[in-house]
């Protein structure tokens, strides 16, 4: 039980108490916490309380490690959701429209622009024009791809969706 104690116990002290040519005892003890006295002239009663004493002490500490421990989790839980609040805040809104009155649509990790009649639907397949990712995967050229998602968080420019496949 001792190891799992962190603070240091009080620096060891003398009995004191009479022996039987009636000078002070020299005996050390270890921890003047839970014994009064040295194990020879500690009586059956102290040495009793001595370890109820010893047994509360050790469980109060375990008891508040673990109620500190369960605090920290709390307070973590606590601090990330407020992160991911913090984070939805400040993420910009999604354009699903750009300045031009196109449909923003994205494909894969890329954002395009469409400027057809008919909007396009997640799952449509398009062609997407060749990109220098696509050129070095692909060959030279455009590609057909499938929309994934309507709308996008990205604020750059946008390629344009050529046709519906």
């Amino acid at each position: 039980m001792a190891e799992e104690l962190t603070a240091s116990p009080p620096a060891p002290t003398i009995c004191g108490r009479p022996t039987k040519s009636g000078a002070p005892c020299r005996q050390r003890i270890p921890d003047p916490r839970f014994e009064p006295a040295c194990r020879q002239h500690s009586t059956e009663n102290e040495r009793e309380l001595a370890a109820m004493r010893q047994a509360a002490y050790y469980q109060g500490y375990r008891d508040a490690q673990q109620s500190a421990h369960e605090y920290a989790e709390f307070r973590i839980k606590q601090l990330e959701q407020r992160i991911s609040e913090l984070e939805q805040a400040a993420k910009p809104p999604r354009r699903l429209i750009d300045e031009q009155g196109r449909q923003i649509v994205q494909i894969g990790r890329y954002a395009y622009a469409w400027n057809g009649s008919e909007p396009l639907a997640i799952g449509d397949q398009v062609f997407v024009p060749e990109n220098y990712v696509s050129r070095a995967q692909r060959g030279p050229g455009a590609y057909v791809d499938t929309v994934t998602d309507l709308g996008t968080d990205y604020r750059g420019p946008l390629a344009e969706v050529i046709r519906r496949a």
